[in-house]
């Protein structure tokens, strides 16, 4: 992802009109383990067949100052050709919210010599960083007298997954790799209902996404006869 801010046009010492400072921007990735982007900036000024003095520039975002130089930017050459100037570049991580959403905001400004100022601001949402191991699948399978297994996936292929059968708590969670998972539940009560949850753990925000409850019922035991009752 990339973009551009635009600073307002001026009519420098030439007499044309279109000059204005910009300041390009590229997204250079996400880092989910610290939950932040890595922004690359460069700042340019368009001068339009045109030439002028440039002073007091900066450039800011809404993760601090990038650039600030309140003396003389640039010096009045009398190239009157059409070119855009370099005045700064670099680097800077944005952190993102807790639900890995983020938005850069960026604005600068510059004096052009007699003429005025070129200067403004703008916004862009960032990508989202993955935050949370939302469940996609949760059922059973292998159902038996004394046992059956519980299966899981998530959105992610690194987060955690656990299970939990009649409120017997997160029982295990192990960190999958895939995104899926399986367990085999034993010892259990025969011809007996089972409320079961499962949750999905992303590994570096730590947030649980729940999804249940599914409800199993384990075979009755030989010589058992529902009618009997």
């Amino acid at each position: 992802m990339s973009g551009t801010l635009t600073g307002s046009s001026v009519t420098a010492s030439g007499g044309n009109a279109g000059n204005y400072f910009f300041v390009n921007w590229q997204d250079a990735g996400e880092n989910r383990p610290g939950n932040y982007s890595t922004i690359n900036w460069q700042a340019y000024f368009h001068f339009n067949g045109d030439d002028a003095q440039l002073d007091a520039g900066s450039v800011g975002s809404n993760a601090g100052t990038l650039y600030s130089n309140g003396g003389r930017v640039y010096n009045y050459s009398g190239n009157f050709s059409t070119r855009d100037l370099g005045i700064a570049s670099g680097s800077f991580n944005i952190g993102h919210d807790a639900n890995g959403n983020c938005t850069l905001s960026l604005n600068n400004s510059i004096a052009v010599y007699q003429s005025g100022t070129s200067s403004g601001s703008a916004s862009w949402g960032l990508p989202s960083i993955q935050r949370h191991a939302t469940p996609t699948s949760f059922y059973s399978s292998g159902v038996g007298i004394y046992s059956f297994t519980l299966n899981g996936t998530t959105n992610e292929g690194d987060g955690n997954i656990g299970f939990s059968i009649d409120g017997g708590g997160s029982y295990p969670a192990v960190a999958t790799g895939t995104g899926g998972w399986s367990h085999t539940f034993t010892g259990l009560l025969a011809n007996h209902t089972y409320t079961c949850y499962m949750y999905g753990q992303d590994p570096y925000s730590g947030f649980l996404d729940y999804s249940g409850p599914i409800y199993v019922t384990t075979l009755p035991a030989p010589g058992f006869f529902l009618n009997d009752f």
